[in-house]
């Protein structure tokens, strides 16, 4: 065999084998738009929760979306303590925690705990069945611990408080 007819023999079977190997793969593009069900275009936190839903945090409320659906939860149906999502965490219990502040400079007017089962926020000293170590607008920021479903809360004066599932405690703070 010359070389020519043995390129064409090693072309042959390489074109063969990458045909055999070849596999279809199918890319579903989604886009999530106000048409498609997001409750506005301010969007101002976007979180994975530990059952794989996307929740996001709006100006006017909380939509869930689960790969396929989408639902919207607002202050008006009765779901939320207030209509501004600024930030979403998720406890060890599964419940989200929702910073309800008012943009543009995010000042802090609520935190409310979110059950995802009963659709259903309440206060949270409610949730704590106990009065706050500090006043929800001294609230700066939250924020997921280092636990999984740990919560710390940030104040305004450098106070930190954890969240670890039963109990809201101060954290101490290293540097």
């Amino acid at each position: 065999m010359n070389l020519f007819t043995k390129l064409v023999f090693f072309g042959i079977i390489c074109g063969c084998w990458t045909f055999a190997n070849a596999q279809d793969y199918s890319i579903n593009k989604v886009i999530l738009s106000v048409e498609g069900g997001l409750l506005d275009r301010n969007m101002q936190d976007t979180y994975v929760d530990s059952r794989g839903f996307t929740w996001f945090g709006m100006t006017t409320g909380l939509t869930r979306y689960d790969g396929h659906n989408m639902a919207s939860f607002t202050m008006e149906e009765g779901h939320l303590l207030y209509s501004s999502v600024g930030e979403i965490n998720e406890d060890v219990h599964g419940n989200l925690w929702l910073l309800h502040s008012v943009p543009p400079n995010h000042k802090v007017i609520s935190l409310g705990i979110f059950n995802p089962f009963t659709n259903k926020s309440i206060p949270l000293s409610e949730y704590l069945q106990r009065p706050l170590p500090f006043q929800i607008e001294e609230l700066a920021w939250v924020s997921s611990g280092t636990e999984a479903g740990d919560i710390l809360l940030f104040t305004a004066d450098n106070a930190v408080f954890l969240y670890d599932g039963d109990s809201l405690h101060s954290a101490p703070i290293s540097v």
